[in-house]
C-alpha cells in the first residue's frame, strides 16, 4: 500500500490585548489543528510587539488532542518554558525538529502556556511545519 505524504505548514498571530482572558495563567488553544498522525518538523516563534508582564512570567508552546473524550494536553513539548523577558533578546524562538521529528498519534491542536504571572500586552507570530499522511 501506498502512502501518500506533503509537506504542510500553518500559522498564526496571537494578540494578547485581543484575547478575553488578557494573558491569565493557563492554557490557550491557539485554533491550529494538526491531522492524526502527523509529524511536526518544525516549531518557530517571533515577537511582533513586546510582551510585557509579570516578574518571572513564562510561555510555552505544546499540543492538545482534540478527538478523544478527555483531551490530553502537554505544555512543553514543541517550545519548553521560556522566561518572557528571553523573548527581547531573540526575536526568532523555537524548535528545529527536521531530524526527529515529533509524531501525534490524536488529532491535536497548539496550545499556548503561560506560568508563574499573567502576560499584559504583546502580540506574538507562530509557525508550525509537518508532515501530513494519507491513503
Amino acid at each position: 500500500m501506498l502512502i501518500q505524504t506533503s509537506s504542510k505548514s500553518q500559522a498564526g498571530i496571537y494578540n494578547f490585548l485581543a484575547d478575553p482572558s488578557v494573558g491569565a495563567v493557563g492554557t490557550i488553544n491557539l485554533g491550529v489543528h494538526l491531522p492524526i498522525f502527523s509529524q511536526i518538523t518544525g516549531f518557530w516563534v517571533t515577537e511582533l510587539v513586546a510582551i510585557t508582564g509579570g516578574a518571572g512570567a513564562t510561555i510555552s508552546f505544546g499540543l492538545i488532542t482534540t478527538d478523544i473524550a478527555i483531551p490530553v494536553s502537554t505544555v512543553n513539548n514543541l517550545m519548553v518554558a521560556t522566561v518572557v523577558a528571553g523573548f527581547t533578546a531573540q526575536p526568532l524562538r523555537g524548535v528545529d525538529l527536521e531530524a526527529a521529528p515529533l509524531r501525534i498519534l490524536n488529532t491535536s491542536d497548539v496550545t499556548m502556556s503561560i506560568a508563574v504571572n499573567p502576560l499584559t500586552a504583546g502580540m506574538l507570530e507562530f509557525l508550525i511545519f509537518y508532515n501530513e499522511f494519507s491513503q
